[in-house]
């Protein structure tokens, strides 16, 4: 909760279950990025995240929806 993770390159992570809440994403790389259940909740991703491949498989997203879809 609350990680700041601005700038880190996690293309290709695995963040299955992951609780990203309030989190900090603005200019992350999360191309390919595991999202299975994992909660966003409020996270801040700025104006134009970069999701390219990435799974979202009941996630939480940052404005309350439930993403379940692939990114490409």
């Amino acid at each position: 909760t609350e990680a700041n993770l601005r700038h880190a390159i996690l293309d290709g992570a695995n963040l299955n279950d992951s609780c990203l809440i309030n989190a900090y994403l603005e200019n992350t790389s999360m191309g390919r990025v595991n999202f299975t259940q994992c909660d966003l909740s409020r996270a801040e991703i700025g104006e134009n995240p970069w999701f390219e491949g990435a799974i979202f498989s009941n996630t939480i997203m940052p404005d309350g929806s439930i993403g379940n879809n692939r990114s490409s």
